[in-house]
């Protein structure tokens, strides 16, 4: 048999196999017929709700708690579907990452010269929206 004669039979074994040319329907294993004979739509998992956990970071000092600007947060499950979300405080001391789900989230709390005074751990427990305000300390 010559190359080019090979080539059209292997081809036409191949457009059989994967039904290419072929008028009929595909079918999908997973979904089965619905009554007129076309695949049931296969439903997909409704998306879990996210919410916004925010708050204020603010220092402790001998006359009362005043924010603190440029106090950096990571959330390792919080943030766009991928997570590991990193933010800063602004001039009122104010965080917040969206993208958040219901649970118990780990925070990583730090700045230069100052540490955690805050009695959640690193934690925060998210319901909804949450707020969550941090307290630190100067060292």
């Amino acid at each position: 048999m010559d190359r080019q004669l090979s080539v059209v039979l292997l081809l036409a074994v191949v457009m059989a196999i994967s039904g290419c040319g072929s008028s009929a329907a595909p079918t999908s294993p997973s979904a089965p017929p619905t009554a007129a004979g076309s695949p049931a739509p296969v439903p997909q998992p409704a998306p879990k709700p996210t919410y916004t956990l925010s708050g204020i970071v603010s220092e402790s000092t001998p006359t009362g708690q005043a924010p603190v600007e440029g106090v950096q947060l990571y959330c390792d499950s919080c943030g766009s579907p991928e997570g590991h979300t990193f933010t800063s405080t602004d001039a009122n001391g104010f965080y917040s990452f969206s993208w958040t789900q219901d649970g118990v989230h780990s925070l990583l709390v730090w700045k230069d010269g100052y540490e955690l005074l805050d009695r959640t751990g690193g934690l925060a427990t998210v319901h909804g929206d949450t707020r969550l305000d941090i307290l630190v300390v100067r060292r």
